[in-house]
């Protein structure tokens, strides 16, 4: 089997249309741009780039606090300029701290962008501390990074990829110097949003009497944050994660402690969840909790690993939290957004865009008799390239964490692969269903066999409980009838919903954690909602269209629904709730999407 990649920009060459939504009744939707607060009611016209386009004309920012106005349009990027936050939006602009002594520095961007911290003199020997692109849903940047006396930081805000064009922007840059640890106290913490992700540092953090210790670690510099989130039901699956955070130098892999409560004090807290090390290959920690409607508001807190060899681990911490997902299908370059990729069975190549910046990526894996089952099996946050080989019945891995592959032998020649996260553990399980017995056979440390289904069942594999595991499932084509085995209590569900010849296409369209009953009719999309059980009936494709939905959006737990349409190689793209239209160019006739997995 030969790997072999190629990675250009492709961002030139991908256009963005606006077209009108593809229905029986020739109703058109014209696209609604994401409004930002801080843009200008009227287009308008600038001459030049910003006076602090380029690095060495940053703005200098001091005191203990202030406010100052800014753009990104008509911004450019710099030769060797690097790429802020693994984005190359290409419309930069630069600002310079020199901190006044050791202590805590916050920056809040009120403005769609990506703001990253850097230490360094010079572009050449920049060297990055902390990123973030989405504190306030999808129109702000902030963070909070640890300063040393007398240190100077750099700090550039660039323009973020929306719908693969980058979106310039008017800006305003807000800096709060402190002596001590924001959130340091339960007291006092830091308020989050329902759903995005932030930097905050635990560097001159303390740790309060009373406070518990966290997965069985004292730690000893903790932060908190209190989130209130309006709850759609009677629980709600939210995950809390630290991948990402960085020691105080920027080295990376911070060894975090991560726990979820609810109470009103130090002393009176309910544990809901807590943990140290997500698995073996990283420190990072993540803690799935199901909150409940009333009971909030809840706290978080994290600290930095120690024990009485190992001093407390303080850096800049990333906290990214939300309704539950789960593994995002085909986010091959982990941002927790499905990139446009299709796997060609003709040479068994990969093709994708990034979600991050436009850029093209090839590579070489696969046969063309191999089945395709992209996922994240190494646990990095990204989709492995991983294809089903029936002949064999062998899984070949190529892990993304580690540029190497390796081979799962679980299955025949005659089975269904159906791969997913079946016992919750955030990596991707090797599983086929067996239709000459109806078997699901799972490939997970304890090895899992279930009867459930039968010959001519058609296996959907989603979550649709809400508990962050792959639920086994199945459509029965013949009588229009889906059948749920719940993973969270072993209880089944039954719905009959759509007839011989639907596609199913099970997903999380109304964004409460569970996925929907779903089928795809030749154009139509008929969706039965788990938030409160009615319908939901859209017409947008045609017939020989396959149908891809999933989280295009990071910023909306909400899938899209798109169609791939093999005549032209395009994607077609709706989104119901902002009423977007669009469609992006990847791919040839014969070619499989890879966001959606077809059985």
């Amino acid at each position: 089997m030969k790997l072999n990649f190629s990675r250009i920009n492709f961002m030139q060459l991908v256009a963005v249309l606006i077209l009108f939504m593809l229905c029986s009744s020739g109703t058109t939707i014209e696209a609604q741009d994401k409004a930002d607060p801080l843009a200008p009611g009227e287009p308008g016209v600038i001459a030049s780039a910003p006076v602090n386009d380029n690095f060495a004309n940053a703005v200098i920012i001091s005191g203990a606090s202030g406010q100052i106005q800014g753009t990104t349009v008509q911004a450019t990027t710099e030769s060797g300029e690097p790429r802020h936050g693994g984005v190359s939006g290409g419309n930069s602009v630069w600002y310079r701290f020199t901190a006044p002594d050791s202590g805590n520095m916050r920056v809040y961007v009120q403005g769609t962008s990506v703001l990253t911290i850097y230490k360094g003199s010079s572009l050449n020997n920049l060297v990055q501390l902390a990123t973030n692109d989405e504190a306030d849903a999808i129109v702000g940047s902030e963070l909070i990074f640890g300063t040393n006396a007398g240190e100077t930081y750099q700090i550039a805000v660039d323009s973020k990829f929306i719908n693969y064009v980058p979106y310039t922007t008017a800006i305003a840059i807000n800096w709060n110097f402190s002596h001590s640890a924001f959130g340091d106290n339960f007291a006092v913490p830091m308020f989050i949003n329902p759903e995005g992700t932030t930097v905050i540092s635990n560097v001159n953090a303390t740790k309060e009497a009373g406070e518990p210790n966290i997965a069985g670690s004292p730690g000893g510099k903790s932060v908190w944050f209190v989130i209130n989130p309006v709850l759609s039901g009677p629980g709600t699956s939210y995950t809390f994660s630290t991948r990402g955070s960085t020691y105080q130098n920027g080295t990376s892999n911070m060894d975090t402690l991560l726990a979820v409560y609810t109470g009103n004090s130090v002393g009176a807290l309910t544990l809901l969840g807590s943990n140290d090390d997500l698995n073996g290959t990283t420190r990072h920690s993540q803690v799935t909790v199901t909150l409940n409607a009333g009971a909030g508001p809840f706290y978080i807190a994290i600290d930095g690993f120690s024990s009485p060899n190992i001093p407390v681990a303080t850096g800049n911490i990333v906290l990214t939290w939300g309704q539950t997902r789960g593994s995002i299908a085909s986010d091959f370059d982990g941002d927790r957004q499905t990139d446009y990729a299709v796997f060609r069975p003709s040479t068994g190549a990969w093709y994708n865009l990034s979600s991050i910046d436009g850029s093209f990526t090839a590579a070489l894996w696969g046969v063309e008799t191999d089945r395709p089952q992209p996922g994240d099996f190494d646990g990095d946050g990204k989709t492995d390239l991983v294809v089903y080989r029936s002949a064999e019945g062998a899984w070949y891995v190529f892990q993304s964490r580690t540029q190497t592959w390796r081979v799962i032998n679980w299955g025949l020649s005659s089975d269904t692969p159906v791969a997913g996260d079946y016992d919750g553990n955030g990596l991707m399980d090797a599983a086929v269903f067996r239709q000459s017995d109806g078997t699901w056979q799972i490939n997970t440390p304890q090895p899992m066999y279930v009867q459930f289904g039968q010959s001519g069942d058609t296996p959907v594999t989603a979550d649709f409980d809400g508990d962050n595991k792959t639920d086994i499932a199945v459509f029965r084509p013949q009588s229009g009838t889906w059948y749920i085995r719940k993973s969270s209590t072993g209880g089944v569900i039954v719905r009959t919903f759509g007839q011989s010849g639907d596609v199913p296409v099970p997903a999380d369209y109304d964004g409460d954690g569970r996925a929907d009953v779903a089928i795809y009719r030749g154009g139509t999309w008929w969706i039965l909602k788990s938030l409160d059980q009615s319908v939901a009936v859209y017409q947008f494709g045609l017939p020989g269209d396959k149908p891809a939905p999933a989280n295009y959006n990071s910023y909306d737990p909400r899938v899209q629904l798109v169609v791939f349409r093999p005549s032209d190689g395009n994607w077609y793209f709706f989104d119901p709730h902002f009423y977007q239209t669009g469609a992006v160019h990847l791919g040839l006739n014969g070619d499989v999407p890879t966001s959606v997995i077809y059985r």
